[in-house]
Order: C-alpha cells, then structure tokens, then sequence
C-alpha cells in the first residue's frame, strides 16, 4: 500500500498513559499538565490485551452518572473508559486510520506484539498534513517565482515575450541527454560511413568526446556571432544564430571531433553528409512542452539560460553554483514530498524551501529590473531592418 501509518509516527513520541486502577483526579492532572484531550488505557498484555481511553467527555460522563465531584470522589479510571474498537499497526493503511481518527479523536497504535507504541491524535494528523502541505505551497510559491522571471527574461523592450526564442530555450532543455545522444549515435553511423572501415563499430570513448563536442558547441557559436556582430560597427549587438543552425553546427562540431580522434587529422566533414545526417538529430514533428508544462526541474535548467541568468547574475549578486545548490536542494525536496519519503525531509530542508521562496520573492524586482535595463538582443531581421534605415537616411 503506498501510504502507511507509520509515515504518521516519525516525529511522535512514547504514549502518555493511565493505570485502571488510579483516581480519576490523578489521570486529570496527567491530561492537563500535557494538555490532553485523552489518555490510552490497557488491560492485560499480548494478545489477550484490551485497549480503551479515558477522555475529558468519558469523566464528565462517568461524574455525572454517579453523581460526585472529583475532588472527593473514590473514582477510578476504570470507571470512566470508552472501549477502543480497533487498534491500527504501523504497516496499515493510513487513509483507514484518518477515518478512525475522525470517528473518536484518536488511535491506537501497536506493535505485532500487541504492545501500546503510539496514540495518534486529531491534531497530530492535522500538523502532519499541515506541514506537508506548507512545503508544498513553498514548493509552488518557487515555481511560480522561476516562471514569472523565466518569462520576464524573454520578454522583448516593447512587452512582448518573444515565443519563438523561448520555444527553442524549451526545446534545448527537453530533449534529455540519453535521448538526444541516441540520435547522435544514429546520425554519427549514417555519416561517418565514408571514414571508418565496412562493418566497424563506433568507438564508444571517441564517441563521447564527439558527443562532449556536440553539447558544448554552443558556446564557440556565441562568441563568433558575437565578434561578427560587434565588425559591423554596430556596437552591443550580437548577431544571433537561429536554433536550428546552431544545433546543425554543433553537430557538425562533434563529427569533427570524432574524425580527429579517429583519423588523427582535421578531415572536413561532407555538408551533405552532415546535413542528410542531422534530419536524424532535427526532427521538427517532435512534440515540444508548452512552456507551462515545465518540471520544477526544467525551470532551473532554463532560469540558468543566458536570456535569464546572463542578464540578472549582477543584480543576484551571488556566484551561479551557489544558487544552483539552493535551487537543486528545493528540486531534491520537491522529489521527496512528492514520493511521501518524509524521512529525506529534515528540519534544514524545510528551513530551505523558506528561505528560498522568500530569496526569489525579495529578488524578483531587482531582476526584473536588470532585464528591463539589459533588454534581449535584437533579432537579425530587426538588426537588419535598422542598418536598412540608416542607409536610407
């Protein structure tokens, strides 16, 4: 069963009791002094044991029947106690328990000895969906500070959040690792015919080298568009690569680098190879997330994307792995509240799911201002459209 009591129990201690056979004035005292509503009472031991409590309702009752007063009455706890119909073990269902929970206030908790472990409370049940719940909130509280900012950062000068840049911020993030290098590895066999021998197997350490070549490639692209763009005299403008021949790049990166460890020289790839090749790799029928539909996960990845950290890391004012921790512990957390492992969710994890949703809430102007005074790039038709206009001037 996926929920059991014993998910209930972690932060409980050992039950309060009473003895049958004490005053009932005495039981009285033990109850306010804890601030109980109730106290478990047992008769005899193992399996022949009987199990009641003695509550607030049972001694008022009891006084009333006989009619005396506590303080001089000879009343005993066996006189006052309300048969418990059914104990629960730590392995039962804890959906069941909350409907026991409900009927009388509180259960009974044994061992498979038959022996008084817990007593689980109304307001015991209450703190623990509560706190669970709360790390949740925290948790969405989180999300929605990411996606809010997320979708400040692809927002151009005049409002508008460039959908178009975004989708292909998406797409990069989507596509897994383990997915995309499978597709690598077929692209790599279809166009690397032509330089390894009949019948070969791709090297798999060599493979890895080109497939570390093929995600990294990224960066040498945005360092050339951007010397390019700087030639044109028009200072702070970078000259942006459209995803999809950035990816093709890329790819044709990680085929060169394959043939240097192969051959040992700098072959040129063929383009039609390379292009034949990629269709494998670029295959725009997939089905893309909406950017809504993001993980937590997925957020992270994409907040630490140029358009985002790029632009706001100054007015963060903290080193990137450091956020990266926080955030990563917040996704580890999430992972675990979703699961119900309650015992990977320590005092300081929580403590952490606070601290930074409050982090993200008090930062989240200052980096929607950094963006505003930092606006995206212009798009190559824009960069276009004003050296056109300049030349008319």
């Amino acid at each position: 069963m996926p929920y059991e009591v014993s998910q209930l129990l972690r932060n409980l201690g050992a039950p309060v009791s009473a003895s049958p056979e004490e005053p009932v004035r005495i039981a009285v005292d033990r109850m306010l002094g804890n601030g109980f509503s109730q106290l478990p009472v047992v008769k005899g031991t193992g399996p022949q044991a009987q199990f009641y409590l003695i509550t607030h309702e049972s001694i008022l009752m009891a006084l009333h029947n006989f009619g005396c007063r506590i303080e001089t009455s000879g009343l005993r706890v066996q006189d006052a106690l309300v048969r418990v119909q059914r104990v629960y073990r730590s392995t039962d269902d804890l959906f069941e328990l909350l409907i026991g929970v409900r009927d009388s206030n509180a259960a009974l908790i044994v061992d498979d000895d038959g022996k008084l472990t817990h007593i689980v409370t109304s307001y015991d049940t209450a703190v623990y969906f509560r706190d669970w719940a709360e790390n949740i909130m925290q948790v969405r509280d989180i999300e929605h500070s990411l996606r809010r900012i997320i979708g400040a950062g692809f927002r151009r000068r005049e409002g508008v959040i460039d959908e178009d840049m975004r989708r292909t911020a998406v797409e990069e993030i989507t596509s897994s690792n383990k997915a995309l290098r499978k597709k690598f590895l077929r692209a790599m066999k279809q166009c690397l015919g032509r330089y390894a021998p009949v019948g070969a197997e791709i090297d798999g350490k060599k493979l890895d080298t080109a497939f570390a070549a093929f995600i990294k490639g990224a960066g040498g692209l945005a360092s050339q568009s951007s010397a390019e763009g700087n030639g044109t005299g028009q200072e702070g403008v970078v000259a942006l690569v459209t995803a999809v021949e950035a990816l093709s790049a890329r790819f044709a990166e990680g085929v060169r680098a394959y043939v240097r460890e192969f051959t040992g020289t700098d072959i040129e790839p063929d383009e039609a190879l390379l292009d034949d090749a990629f269709k494998i790799i670029y295959d725009k029928n997939e089905q893309i997330k909406e950017f809504g539909a993001l993980t937590l996960s997925e957020y992270v990845v994409l907040f630490f994307k140029d358009a985002c950290w790029g632009r706001c890391k100054d007015a963060i004012g903290l080193q990137e792995e450091e956020v990266k921790h926080m955030l990563e512990g917040v996704r580890e957390t999430r992972n675990s509240l979703a699961h119900f492992r309650e015992e990977e969710i320590t005092a300081q994890k929580r403590i952490q799911l606070q601290r930074c949703a409050a982090w993200l809430n008090e930062r989240e102007k200052a980096i929607l201002e950094a963006f505003e005074k930092n606006p995206l790039a212009p798009r190559p038709e824009e960069t276009l459209n004003d050296s056109l206009g300049e030349s008319n001037a």
